[in-house]
């Protein structure tokens, strides 16, 4: 099971009450928050890669 199945499952557990379209846009803004993670993550380490 691939990682957006596993966080499909989860927001249509967790979120009985939400419409389809309400658990799609908190969907989207989980994987908006770990893309902005990961893209933050990556420019410290090329930063810290230039100073070294």
């Amino acid at each position: 099971m691939s990682t957006r199945d596993r966080s499909m499952l989860l927001l249509g557990l967790r979120w009985p009450h939400m419409s389809i379209s309400h658990r799609l846009r908190k969907f989207e803004a989980i994987n908006t928050a770990k893309a902005f993670g990961k893209d933050v993550f990556i420019n410290q380490e090329q930063k810290l890669g230039t100073q070294r």
